[in-house]
C-alpha cells in the first residue's frame, strides 16, 4: 500500500478515529497490521460501529471469532 496505493489508487493513511468515522459514513476503510518479527500481517475492513479501547470495529473471519 505504501509503495503503490497512494500514487496509483489514491489510498491514504488515517488515524483509527478517521477510519471509523469514514466507515460510519458508508465509505470503505481498511486496517492493516504488519507483524514486527515476520514479513506477514493482517488486513481487515472497518465496519460501521464504535471505536473502543480495542480499536476500530472490523469485519473479519479468522481462527478466533466473536461479537
Amino acid at each position: 500500500m505504501r509503495n503503490h496505493g497512494v500514487s496509483q489508487f489514491g489510498w491514504k493513511s488515517v488515524t483509527e478515529q478517521q477510519a471509523q468515522a469514514a466507515a460510519n459514513e458508508g465509505k470503505l476503510a481498511v486496517v492493516m497490521w504488519k507483524t514486527p518479527a515476520r514479513d506477514t500481517g493482517h488486513v481487515a475492513v472497518v465496519r460501521p460501529g464504535s471505536l473502543t479501547d480495542k480499536g476500530a470495529a472490523i469485519g473479519q473471519a479468522g481462527r478466533h471469532n466473536f461479537n
